[in-house]
């Protein structure tokens, strides 16, 4: 195909000269359409680019929400788990030293210790003979 390009005149250099002046005029008179065809191509890949970084930044703002929800409630359950292991070791110190406690201000129903939906709770008298009461509340 080379040959056959430069076989357009008797001499291969004329011919390449030729074939190099011609593509120089086609690409003067184009520059104005290819120029808006590179502006367009590249705008659109611009566009897409802009639409990819705002996925990628919403997709970042609802897993940072979600990770600091989990975190939350993670720490929420050990803190309630570490308050219920507390309030079991002090009714097992006030069983031990035969403290007596009720589950309710009335001090009816002894040795009883009240658990429902909001919490623990029970109530025993201080050595000064204070009522004294122990609450844990459920979240």
């Amino acid at each position: 195909m080379v040959r056959e390009l430069l076989a357009v005149t008797p001499y291969p250099v004329f011919s390449a000269l030729a074939l190099i002046a011609i593509a120089m005029a086609a690409l003067y008179l184009a520059r104005t359409h290819a120029h808006h065809v590179i502006t367009t191509v590249c705008g659109a890949f611009t566009e897409m680019l802009k639409l990819a970084a705002q996925a990628a930044t919403a997709g970042e703002q609802r897993l940072s929400a979600r990770n600091r929800e989990v975190l939350l409630a993670a720490g929420r359950e050990a803190k309630e788990r570490i308050i219920e292991r507390e309030f079991d070791r002090i009714i097992e110190r006030l069983t031990t030293f035969e403290v007596e406690h009720w589950a309710d201000h009335t001090l009816t129903g002894p040795s009883t210790v009240r658990r429902d939906a909001t919490g623990s709770g029970f109530y025993f008298r201080s050595p000064e003979g204070h009522l004294l009461e122990v609450l844990t509340y459920s979240s």
